[in-house]
């Protein structure tokens, strides 16, 4: 499965690394899962928050989406719950962003 990754922040209280470490959790799931990971499918929004639809990077994606140039998205969530940590989420191509999400550690 080919898979892009989503990442985001939203408020001053986080940094610009908060989209590097998204992004490393993410490429490590993918190897973990044997998904094929291509560097030009990282799309990201700094510091836009979540409730504006028109983030520029939330747009590319879904542009490429639209193209089928990957078959899922990956995004990396924490989780307040200490059993579950860090995870990642895929959304499938099916989907729209925020629906339909499918759980994997």
């Amino acid at each position: 499965m080919r898979i892009a990754v989503y990442a985001r922040y939203s408020s001053e209280n986080q940094s610009e690394k908060s989209i590097d470490d998204q992004v490393r959790v993410c490429r490590k799931y993918a190897v973990e899962h044997d998904l094929i990971f291509d560097e030009r499918h990282i799309y990201a929004d700094e510091a836009i928050s979540g409730s504006i639809h028109n983030r520029p990077g939330l747009l590319a994606l879904e542009k490429a989406m639209e193209n089928k140039e990957f078959d899922a998205v990956a995004v990396e969530e924490q989780s307040s719950d200490a059993d579950f940590g860090q995870q990642v989420r895929l959304l499938s191509g099916e989907d729209h962003l925020g629906i339909g999400w499918d759980h994997h550690r």
